[in-house]
């Protein structure tokens, strides 16, 4: 077996292994997608959520590459209901949400963005999931995110998956 692949392979299964990075904001392995730590994880003195959670991710993200936070929530499928503030001022930001319950045409301006998806969009998902938007096709996304499955790579959704979710943009 190739070595580098053994070593992919084994790293993520360790909790807190650096997957990958993008937008030099890194994902961490969680183990598993069932696996819940329940340690509070701060970024720069600002809390991001629990460790390695989706929301945790999708919240540091949005704080170190637009100086945004939202509202603590209990389940991703609670984001595009939470508040959205500034973290150098405090204040209210309103960002664009956009709801896709059809086939619709993504765009590449949606890069960047949240994708949230709704409790249950999955078997046994109860808390929804959320992702970055890392590059927007005619036919699907490429995604980074936390606590799906582990992967050392952005992953592809098929725009025929994605219905049913919530996009939020910050620009």
């Amino acid at each position: 077996m190739n070595q580098s692949i053994k070593y992919n392979i084994c790293k993520q299964d360790i909790f807190g292994t650096p997957l990958y990075n993008f937008n030099g904001v890194c994902a961490y392995s969680n183990q598993n997608n069932k696996h819940v730590s329940h340690e509070l994880n701060y970024f720069n003195g600002n809390f991001t959520g629990m460790k390695w959670q989706c929301v945790e991710y999708a919240r540091r993200y949005i704080q170190t590459v637009y100086g945004v936070t939202f509202s603590e929530v209990d389940s991703a499928y609670q984001i595009p209901h939470a508040t959205f503030t500034r973290l150098s001022d405090n204040k209210v930001i309103i960002p664009w949400i956009y709801r896709i319950n059809h086939n619709i045409e993504l765009f590449e301006f949606l890069n960047n963005s949240l994708i949230i998806w709704k409790k249950d969009y999955e078997s046994d998902s109860p808390h929804g999931h959320v992702a970055v938007i890392v590059y927007a096709k005619i036919d699907g996304i490429h995604v980074a995110e936390q606590n799906y499955d582990n992967n050392d790579f952005y992953r592809y959704i098929p725009l025929a998956d994605i219905k049913n979710a919530t996009i939020i943009s910050l620009i």
